[in-house]
């Protein structure tokens, strides 16, 4: 059927092409890595605080020190990395909370939690995944993005936006606008 040759040729033909596939591979997931903690970033902007979240899952909350002086921007699934106007304190970013009147968290994509325990108002946006966003005691607007998201107004007057998706949304106290599947405490 196939001369010695032939067969010789066929399979050093095979078995460079499967080294080629190996050596590929190897590099596809050596340049790949193992996964990383998601990094959000938190920077000063006119008078707000800017939060972005990572391209992964984000466990983003806010927080008020007692005295009112700092907000801390932390991330329960990995780290945040602070930017102009903030400092570095460990993996949290701390934030002078003079002159700041609301903050705004965009969270990326991935399955994502924002909390904000302040009463600053702001927007909080879940972005693309599966999402729960929980607003503070102050006026928040909070949306969902794509994907079932639940979101939850708590105290101000809040405004819940759940967008594509099957969304739960949940408005708190006070006078609270809800658009989403499923509406609880939204008087408006």
């Amino acid at each position: 059927m196939f001369s010695t040759n032939t067969g010789r040729r066929m399979r050093k033909s095979a078995g460079m092409a499967l080294g080629f596939i190996t050596v590929l591979f190897a590099g596809a997931v050596a340049l790949a890595g193992p996964a990383s903690a998601a990094t959000v970033t938190a920077q000063l902007d006119s008078g707000r605080i800017l939060v972005n979240g990572s391209s992964v899952d984000d466990g983003i909350e806010i927080t008020l020190n007692l005295a009112g002086t700092v907000v801390t921007i932390s991330n329960t699934l990995g780290s945040v990395a602070a930017g102009s106007g903030c400092t570095q304190s460990g993996g949290e970013a701390k934030c002078p909370a003079g002159g700041i009147d609301r903050v705004d968290v965009f969270a990326g994509d991935g399955i994502d939690s924002i909390r904000n325990n302040t009463n600053l108002p702001g927007t909080l946006s879940g972005d693309n995944g599966i999402d729960t966003v929980n607003g503070g005691s102050g006026a928040d607007i909070l949306f969902g993005g794509f994907g079932d998201d639940t979101l939850n107004g708590n105290g101000g007057n809040d405004r819940l936006i759940g967008s594509i998706g099957h969304d739960r949304l949940n408005g708190g106290a006070d006078t609270d606008r809800c658009d989403g599947e499923v509406e609880t405490n939204c008087e408006l």
